[in-house]
């Protein structure tokens, strides 16, 4: 998928994502606040993306990445 996505689906692909880290970062703020509201919300949003984007990634480079990460 990574190399052979057009213009158009990149954008909604990251733009989509992006705006789900700005929701996460909203609801942190208000969790910050007001601790018993979105109490899981961001973990479990960043745990979610996590899996999808880096955890079962193909890509050599973030395969490297997360070995430096985990210290290996």
């Amino acid at each position: 998928m990574y190399g052979q996505t057009t213009y158009f689906q990149h954008l909604l692909h990251a733009g989509g994502n992006g705006f789900i880290l700005i929701w996460l970062g909203v609801t942190s703020i208000i969790h910050a606040i007001v601790p018993a509201w979105y109490a899981a919300t961001s973990a479990n949003g960043v745990a979610t993306l996590y899996f999808k984007f880096v955890k079962d990634n193909i890509q050599p480079a973030i395969q490297e990445h997360v070995r430096k990460l985990q210290g290996k």
